[in-house]
């Protein structure tokens, strides 16, 4: 790790040179990875990791991938995105109305429900749903 210091001549903390390590890094495997090498969509798909990360948490694990050098949560989120921009599901294709019929407001939904509609649509989701009920039902049908 090189020390780095900012436009303004100060020189990075430790965890703000791992953090710059961590964009760099990000950077350069999602450019490997995208069709387009406008670095537009890099920059773009670079921001929706990092909020992806945060959202998923887990960022105290410190284990890092042997091949890419970033963090094993980082890359997972970087793979999550990656798949939801790869296949990506049609806004126009999801009845809203239909899904807050039956799963109730957005607001209200898990984190795992937005990550089944982005990356595998409404009848995935659906599926789920009624897993999970089923799911529910034989819990409660086995509790003493």
């Amino acid at each position: 790790m090189s020390a780095t210091t900012t436009a303004t001549s100060r020189r990075l903390s430790a965890a703000e040179q791992l953090l710059a390590d961590d964009q760099k890094r990000l950077t350069a495997y999602i450019n490997d990875r995208l069709p387009s090498s406008n670095w537009h969509d890099t920059e773009a798909a670079v921001c929706e990791t990092w909020l992806e990360a945060l959202r998923a948490g887990g960022m105290a694990d410190d284990t890092e991938d042997e091949e890419t050098g970033l963090p094993v949560w980082l890359l997972a989120a970087a793979r999550q995105v990656g798949r939801r921009r790869s296949h990506p599901v049609p806004a126009t294709d999801i009845q809203w109305h239909l899904l807050t019929q039956v799963l109730g407001h957005v607001s209200q939904w898990p984190a795992r429900w937005h990550d089944v509609l982005e990356t595998q649509g409404q009848q995935a989701l659906l599926r789920v749903y009624v897993a999970e009920l089923e799911e529910q039902a034989t819990d409660t049908s086995h509790a003493p």
